[in-house]
């Protein structure tokens, strides 16, 4: 038995998601096959199902039977490890906004492009780092549905 999104793609630890429209990631996947003493207990008192974590709403629980009925819950993408590269492909409204004109410049220049994916941060953030054309160094944090999987 595998659990799976309302678009047909089996969910798997790590994955990126939206829950009710804001960028989540999938913590826990609870099937009756599984052996880990904390799973058992999600598939003893639920049948299964996932562990959501997300910046504002915290920690949910979505039984596998409650799962079919689950529209706030839409696939984006697989976890990226750590040390892989992204695309950067758009901004959070005012982000650029209380930045040095240099800055500013640099990650525009970055958009549409691969950047190095450093680390997932508590609060949800990505934490990414690029070298820009003069050889310096940034780290920005974003939330994943700013990013894409680096295709190349």
């Amino acid at each position: 038995m595998n659990l799976k999104y309302q678009s047909g793609q089996e969910i798997v630890v790590g994955d990126r998601v939206l829950f009710h429209g804001e960028p989540a990631e999938i913590e826990l996947v609870a099937l009756p096959a599984s052996t880990d003493p904390e799973h058992e207990w999600y598939v003893k008192e639920f049948g299964g199902g996932v562990g959501i974590r997300e910046a504002k709403l915290g920690r949910t629980f979505i039984s596998a039977d409650q799962l079919p009925e689950t529209e706030d819950l839409e696939f984006v993408s697989r976890r990226i490890e750590p040390g892989g590269t992204v695309m950067l492909m758009h901004l959070p409204p005012g982000f650029l906004d209380d930045l040095p004109l240099e800055e500013q410049r640099a990650i525009r220049e970055v958009l549409g492009r691969p950047v190095r994916l450093r680390d997932y941060k508590d609060d949800g953030k990505v934490e990414l780092e690029f070298t820009d054309v003069a050889g310096v160094m940034h780290v920005i944090y974003v939330t994943p549905d700013h990013i894409t999987p680096n295709q190349e």
